[in-house]
């Protein structure tokens, strides 16, 4: 599951802060 979201992340923000935004994500759903 985390992975597709980080596929989706990547594909919506294809830079740097994908890596960021996925972070949060991570913090948010643990």
């Amino acid at each position: 599951m985390f992975l597709f979201l980080e596929r989706n992340t990547r594909n919506i923000i294809p830079e740097e802060p994908s890596i960021v935004l996925f972070t949060v994500l991570l913090l948010i759903f643990h």
